[in-house]
């Protein structure tokens, strides 16, 4: 029975927050006279302070930091807002329209798939580990937290990433369990692989560059 209550109280709540993540969204155009950098603020003040005030203190930034990671997979326009103010460093990442064709050998596929370790690197210029071993897709992330996948090969050249769970608030604040993110592998350059991701929320389509680690 508690685990009845507690299931339906966590189910009342996500509907709740989808539906009030859904009026941000529709609520942004409203805004656009605004200057960037005061819209995502302003919208949060309107609509998430009187919900906020009904949860513990303790319990406020880890919902605050979650609602915004879900707007970002729900509504196209707060990403392109978002993307204007934080544009990515070191060129790793690029916006697309389409998937480009994969131009990458079957021995370089190989090469691939025999490493475990490589590295990402973020918009905001860190450096992310990644830990890929038993078909499984691990983020290494700062203070000892993680974010783990299921990967599922689909083709020689591309495969999907499966959210399982992670204890990082952002990356637990923008996934759910099950969530399915799509990457092909297109090129294999001197020092990096070039993916393309794929976010099926948000319909998005962004290459960046994967990159080995070396022994």
């Amino acid at each position: 029975m508690l685990f009845l209550l507690s299931a339906n109280f966590t189910f009342s709540q996500e509907a709740i927050e989808d539906s009030l993540i859904s009026r941000m969204c529709e609520d942004l155009p409203t805004y656009k006279k605004l200057d960037k950098r005061e819209i995502g603020p302003t919208i949060f003040d309107k609509h998430l302070t009187k919900y906020l005030e009904t949860k513990k203190l303790s319990k406020r930034d880890s919902i605050s930091i979650s609602i915004d990671q879900r707007l970002q997979r729900k509504c196209p326009d707060y990403i392109k807002i978002l993307d204007k103010i934080h544009k990515p460093k070191r060129g790793n990442w690029t916006y697309l329209k389409n998937i480009p064709k994969s131009r990458i050998t079957d021995k370089q596929i190989d090469e691939f798939k025999n490493t475990q370790s490589f590295y990402y690197i973020k918009k905001s210029g860190s450096e992310v580990p990644v830990k890929i071993e038993n078909n499984q897709w691990i983020d290494l992330l700062p203070n000892n937290t993680y974010s783990k996948l299921d990967l599922e090969w689909l083709t020689n050249t591309s495969f999907q990433l499966k959210f399982i769970e992670s204890n990082n608030l952002h990356h637990k604040g923008s996934s759910r369990k099950g969530d399915i993110y799509k990457y092909d592998i297109i090129e294999r350059k001197k020092n990096y692989y070039l993916l393309v991701l794929t976010t099926p929320q948000n319909n998005r389509i962004v290459s960046f560059k994967f990159y080995p680690k070396l022994k």
